[in-house]
């Protein structure tokens, strides 16, 4: 079979839009709580993709490809077949393998078919996306992370109702200054490193420039932990996102405005952010179009999804399986629901 990869979204996405062209769910009930979804594109086209699966048997998965070099193609790739992939392992390597090694051979498949089909195509040598999932199975979270989109959990300090946020991945790049001067020194031929590091992807799916100027890799970062009775939500972004905001301000929003609505409130605490720094109002930044000339001169493509946990109400009987994706107003049956 030949490859898919090579016919992204290049065009514009308009399914779901407010009149400021924000995409948003408000609030979607899911097994043991509810989940709040919002993106804005910047770019001429959007690259990237998010989804969420609904699970009856204990089950969540959400997932941020956010991708760049001007297409779509690899984030779209994952977010068409991570998941499904994933699923598949766990139904029929369930007795063999660990739910951790099942995350990685995911993610090893997914950069081995980017690497196939950016050798059929070289227009792909310079597209990437980083990949960053959360899976609820039973009462344990697992976290896998390539690249620099970034997860909190939020947990409540006694019962104070106040909200701490602690950052559970690593942003893979090389804003940190230390590591900047490790791999410069590691690769000080590399036009790249030299001309813009601090944007270099230490851990990316597909970029293969950089895997052979830099030394980047797709080696996934993978956390599991239980779900504790003092854990009250999971807040999950794309790089776009944490440029403008803090985890500090992103849970204090969480903590002081309602569930309806909060992935929309705090991508639009992050538009304020980006008008304040260009100095220009907000309502100025959101009549700007699209593209290079227009939005992405002040922010990039922005997705956040934050997921409630509520073990009060843990495991519902009246959900169904169900797939939410980014900037789609249907809703589809989701892969949760078949038994490879």
């Amino acid at each position: 079979m030949g490859c898919w990869l090579g016919c992204g979204n290049h065009g514009k996405n308009r399914n779901c839009f407010d009149i400021n062209k924000i995409w948003s769910r408000e609030l979607i009930q899911y097994q043991s709580g509810q989940f709040s979804m919002a993106s804005i594109q910047s770019n001429a086209v959007m690259e990237e993709h998010c989804q969420v699966e609904v699970g009856t048997d204990k089950a969540l998965f959400v997932g941020i490809y956010d991708g760049h070099g001007g297409r779509d193609d690899v984030s779209k790739h994952l977010a068409h077949n991570f998941f499904r992939k994933l699923w598949r392992y766990m139904k029929v390597k369930d007795q063999e393998m660990s739910l951790v090694n099942i995350l990685k051979q995911v993610a090893d498949d997914m950069e081995r078919d980017i690497k196939r089909c950016a050798r059929e195509n070289t227009e792909l040598d310079k597209i990437g996306s980083s990949c960053l999932v959360a899976l609820i199975w039973g009462e344990r979270l697992y976290i896998l992370n390539i690249g620099d989109s970034r997860l909190l959990l939020g947990s409540e300090l006694g019962n104070t109702e106040i909200i701490k946020a602690k950052q559970l991945s690593t942003d893979h790049n090389c804003k940190n200054e230390l590591i900047r001067i490790k791999v410069q020194k590691q690769h000080p031929d590399s036009k790249i490193l030299n001309k813009d590091s601090c944007k270099v992807l230490l851990r990316v799916i597909g970029d293969a420039h950089l895997k052979r100027e830099c030394n980047s890799s797709a080696e996934p970062e993978i956390i599991s932990r239980d779900i504790e009775k003092c854990d009250r939500c999971i807040i999950i972004a794309s790089h776009g996102f944490w440029k403008l905001m803090s985890n500090e301000q992103t849970a204090l929003i969480v903590e002081r405005n309602r569930q309806q609505g909060i992935a929309k409130k705090l991508l639009r605490e992050a538009l304020k952010e980006a008008a304040k720094r260009k100095e220009i109002d907000y309502e100025q930044l959101m009549k700007k179009a699209e593209g290079p000339e227009g939005k992405h001169i002040y922010h990039e493509d922005i997705t956040v999804i934050v997921v409630f946990l509520n073990k009060k109400n843990w495991w519902r009987k009246d959900i169904q399986n169900m797939s939410y994706r980014g900037f789609r107003n249907t809703t589809v049956k989701s892969v949760f629901a078949y038994d490879y």
